[in-house]
């Protein structure tokens, strides 16, 4: 599906969102915006405070090895309370963008695997389209995580949209 994003953006995100996408055109590299950029791209307002990129192994190799300029938290595997998984920070343009490949999510007693790279849509950006989380997926991630204020949100925009 082909969605026109509705939001005037911060031209700093804009641009590096665009900047990212710009780079990964050329490489097979499987990869989504998720969180709050990925929700705001589709229309929600809300004001995010970095990008989140979920990728693959070798996607999460593709950026260690092709922003080395621009880490700023070590790629490794990482391990909090309710997430786990391969993760990376880079800095451009002074915002964050975290990097995550194979991210499982800690709820219902078990950790289960973020389905994100298979439940993804194009935004149109500029001139280029770049994948975002499903909203409905984004909303399943947020109550499981315990996020209702932003699983309302969303639940809320979806609703109105239909």
């Amino acid at each position: 599906m082909k969605i026109k994003s509705i939001i005037t953006m911060n031209n700093i995100l804009s641009n590096t969102i665009y900047e990212i996408k710009k780079r990964i055109s050329d490489f097979p590299i499987n990869w989504v915006i998720i969180g709050s950029v990925g929700t705001m791209l589709q229309g929600i307002n809300i004001k995010p405070k970095d990008i989140d990129i979920l990728t693959d192994i070798e996607g999460f190799d593709w950026f260690k090895d092709n922003f080395t300029n621009n880490v700023s938290k070590n790629f490794e595997y990482s391990t909090l309370e309710k997430s786990r998984s391969f993760f990376g920070s880079l800095e451009i343009n002074g915002i964050t963008i975290e990097i995550m490949a194979e991210l499982e999510n800690y709820f219902n007693n078990f950790w289960e695997l973020h389905k994100g790279l298979t439940l993804k849509k194009n935004i149109e950006l500029r001139d280029t389209k770049v994948p975002v989380l499903s909203l409905s997926y984004e909303q399943y991630i947020c109550e499981q995580l315990e996020r209702e204020k932003k699983a309302n949100q969303i639940e809320n925009f979806i609703k109105n949209i239909i």
